[in-house]
């Protein structure tokens, strides 16, 4: 649990001092002092710096180790750090539920008149928001079920009319909203899980008939329940219209959505144009560059401490398709410092090896390629892709038929591969076997792989690769090709 420090920002690290100083949460000194000792190796907290016996000798020097002391203050430490988590989220995520809480409170104790000041500050304030969630609902349905009841006391009647009707509206809304999203989690996650494809969910047809019949409303009003009805209806139907709908509604809109919610949001795009890509539709490359570029660009792209090495990947993978190598290199300076830690050498050096090798710097690559980790199989896989690419390119072709048989091997032995991997190796190593044999013995077969490559039309990362090598293979012998062509 110490070690996770290490994930808090920088600024979350300041408030936590601030938070840990407060003799409302915390009154022990050796807490603060070890908070003060952690603080100091932050962010690189090492397991030896959070090692117990260290610890001891931190806050008890010169004391005979005593396991129950060290224990209790760790224990108590991590009580203090939890609170603060909750106290961030709590900040972060749900605002409103905090001027509700003072809501009630102004109720119970009698304060009427501010009371109704802050109800109507609160009224005020939430009808102009856009960016509803069920946060929002809950807080507002909340909120009009308290003034209800100051309604009835003084007899307003039609006060308390429509208090009751807005309290019953915000709670339809948050079930609209918590169900539709529910749905949309299981539908991503069946399509991973054969489990979950018996589950059956009560009130479910009967939401998504609402949705249907008040789809302009929703539009308008409920743009968080509408996108999610979007992003269901792709997942179930496929449908390129309601992926572009969601996309430009998202667009327009982006500057009344919050930056959790775009960034929660543009990922979703993302993964559905890269569903698109992996099906083979390569013009989507170029759509799932620009939805990185205008993450990077509206500042939503990282949004936690750390930010996982796969988008990382991803985004450099898919710039360097589009050509666009100073963006990979600027983009990797710019996040090379929030990789997660554990992924960070293994990442930042396939990163580059791909970078360098789009510059034609085939050597500079390989080295990085071969200071890749191995243990993980999509690091493993695409760093032995990217060797045979340099090593093709630099004429080393004995190697090169080397790592394919490697490559092979390692498919054959590795039980834990899941299905598109050893396809991935399958492919590669025939396509690169066949190129191999080409360029050495058989140059008339470049037409016929050339053929193969057009029109097998499912994912293959290297086919544009692989077709420009057999054009330049084509060329070294026109004449050959020629007379070939004649021939028939």
């Amino acid at each position: 649990m110490l070690s996770s420090i290490n994930s808090l920002t920088s600024a979350e690290m300041e408030l936590f001092e601030k938070f840990i100083s407060s003799p409302y949460f915390n009154s022990r000194s050796k807490i603060t002092l070890l908070f003060k000792f952690l603080a100091s190796k932050y962010p690189a907290i090492t397991p030896a710096d959070i090692d117990k016996h260290n610890i001891s000798k931190l806050l008890y020097p010169g004391s005979r180790y005593n396991d129950e002391k060290v224990r209790r203050v760790i224990s108590d430490f991590v009580q203090i750090y939890e609170q603060f988590l909750a106290y961030c989220e709590i900040g972060k995520v749900d605002r409103g539920y905090i001027d509700s809480l003072l809501l009630e409170a102004l109720f119970k104790r009698g304060l009427y008149s501010r009371f109704e000041r802050h109800f109507k500050s609160l009224e005020k304030l939430t009808l102009r928001e856009f960016d509803k969630d069920d946060a929002f609902y809950r807080n507002m349905a909340r909120n009009y079920f308290l003034h209800c009841f100051h309604s009835s006391d003084l007899g307003n009647n039609s006060q308390f009319q429509s208090d009751i009707i807005n309290t019953s509206r915000n709670m339809d809304m948050q079930f609209v909203f918590s169900k539709l999203h529910l749905y949309r989690e299981i539908l991503i996650n069946r399509k991973q899980s054969a489990k979950l494809s018996k589950i059956e969910l009560s009130f479910l047809e009967p939401v998504m008939q609402y949705v249907r019949e008040n789809v302009n409303e929703l539009k308008a009003e409920h743009p968080n329940i509408y996108v999610i009805y979007l992003s269901i209806m792709i997942t179930l139907n496929g449908d390129e219209k309601d992926l572009d709908e969601m996309v430009n509604y998202i667009s327009l809109n982006r500057g009344k959505f919050s930056r959790e919610t775009l960034n929660y949001y543009y990922s979703y795009i993302v993964s559905e144009f890269w569903m698109k890509y992996n099906e083979g539709l390569e013009i989507y490359s170029e759509r799932i560059f620009e939805v990185y570029d205008t993450m990077i660009r509206l500042e939503v792209f990282k949004m936690e401490r750390y930010i996982n090495p796969a988008w990382i990947n991803n985004a450099i993978n898919i710039a360097l398709v589009n050509n666009k190598t100073n963006w990979a290199e600027t983009f990797l300076a710019k996040f090379k410092n929030d990789i997660e830690p554990v992924s960070f050498d293994t990442c930042y050096n396939l990163s580059m090896a791909r970078i360098l090798f789009s510059k034609a710097q085939f050597e500079s690559s390989l080295q990085y390629c071969m200071k890749v980790d191995f243990s993980d199989p999509y690091y493993f896989i695409n760093s032995k892709i990217l060797s045979m690419k340099n090593l093709y390119e630099s004429g080393d072709i004995e190697r090169m038929e080397y790592v394919i048989d490697s490559l092979n091997k390692y498919s054959k032995r590795n039980l834990k591969l899941v299905r598109f991997q050893k396809e991935l190796i399958k492919l590669t190593t025939k396509y690169f076997g066949l190129l191999v044999k080409i360029r050495l013995k058989d140059p008339d077969k470049v037409i016929i792989l050339k053929n193969e490559l057009t029109k097998n039309r499912s994912y293959f990362p290297n086919r544009s690769w692989l077709l420009e090598k057999l054009d330049e293979t084509e060329n070294l012998f026109p004449n050959r090709h020629k007379n070939r062509k004649s021939r028939k």
